[in-house]
């Protein structure tokens, strides 16, 4: 006998964040986080799991590099209104190269929203072990 569960909605849905000021106000940056359980998140995950079980010794770099793949994995795409339109003048293509510049290359900046992304991620899972 074979169980079919595909008429279930398990996978929690992607969600938007919105990023605040120091004034907890909306600064118009908004990111869509996925869930855990999506696709893309876990292929950049199993390779993680994978360079962590090789056995082979993973320098400092790498594991910063891998920290840093994870987190921007649960970022599905953005927005830009309002003032954070105004301070980059034309919403920038969602990639990559554009992530990585705005979770790291702008120094006080990209902390805050990292920040703010993993208390995001931290109340879903805190959530999702509440159920």
């Amino acid at each position: 006998m074979t169980i079919n569960l595909s008429g279930l909605e398990l996978t929690r849905p992607e969600r938007t964040i919105n990023i605040l000021d120091k004034a907890n106000e909306k600064t118009g940056l908004s990111l869509l986080i996925r869930p855990d359980t999506d696709d893309e998140f876990i292929k950049v995950q199993r390779r993680a799991t994978d360079r962590y079980s090789s056995g082979k010794k993973i320098s400092v770099r790498e594991r910063r590099e891998i920290g840093e793949s994870l987190l921007m994995a649960r970022v599905a795409g953005w927005d830009w209104t309002g003032r954070a339109l105004e301070v980059v003048e034309k919403a920038p293509p969602f990639n990559a190269k554009n992530l990585k510049s705005v979770m790291y290359e702008n120094g006080e900046q990209s902390a805050a929203i990292r920040k703010q992304i993993a208390e995001a991620i931290g109340d879903d899972e805190d959530f999702t072990q509440n159920d």
